[in-house]
């Protein structure tokens, strides 16, 4: 385990308006690993989420967390729209129905705006551990960020450099990845109150505690 860099380097501009967890993206990679070995079965998120990372972990008397960093989205945005239009011949192939209702319903068109990071072409995270595993895990993805199956985000290649922050960077500073309130006093004016997860995955509420974050 050593202090790295992380980068990715983006092909399209990456839509994304909230912190990327890098320890998120490397479950993400296990995921992929652990569907292939299922021969395409499907894999419980808890079989993954029990699946050691190859990082050092950082423990606390709120809990623990991986010691890697976020990525805050930088850089101007600009708009764009995704449409979503019906077409009626080929939804006639699959029902008898007289008419079609294409204003309200599932079946509505829709033109819907979306912001994307122009200028952003590479994104970059720290971390300290295993730099042979993480590499494995990094290939796993190739894209980053929302609307990805419609081109944005996608990653040309990774690169992990051999420079970082030391272990006992991730107890204490803010600019690296959120901390329990209890743990610290907020030392940054940009950091925002939330009740956040600890570690992945961040979308589970039930697990979230009080922290300090720096979104910007």
């Amino acid at each position: 385990m050593r202090p790295l860099t992380v980068r990715a380097h983006l092909t399209s501009p990456m839509i994304a308006t909230h912190p990327l967890m890098l320890d998120g993206i490397l479950y993400f990679g296990i995921g992929r690993i652990k569907g292939r070995e299922a021969g395409g079965a499907w894999v419980s998120p808890s079989e993954v989420y029990e699946t050691p990372l190859p990082l050092e972990a950082i423990t606390a008397v709120d809990g623990w967390w991986w010691a890697a960093s976020q990525a805050i989205p930088l850089g101007g945005e600009r708009g764009a729209y995704m449409h979503r239009r019906t077409e009626p011949s080929i939804l006639a192939t699959w029902t008898t129905a007289k008419s079609l209702n294409r204003s309200t319903g599932p079946d509505k068109s829709l033109r819907t705006p979306i912001y994307y990071r122009w200028r952003g072409r590479f994104v970059e995270w720290t971390c300290v551990g295993d730099p042979l595993m993480i590499g494995v895990l990094l290939a796993q993805i190739s894209s980053l960020g929302a609307k990805v199956t419609h081109g944005w985000g996608g990653v040309e290649r990774w690169e992990v450099l051999y420079k970082g922050p030391e272990l006992k960077e991730y107890r204490s500073d803010l600019n690296l990845r959120h901390l329990p309130v209890s743990s610290l006093k907020p030392h940054d004016s940009r950091a925002t109150r939330m009740n956040l997860p600890l570690r992945p995955p961040y979308h589970n509420r039930r697990d979230a505690v009080a922290v300090y974050q720096v979104r910007r």
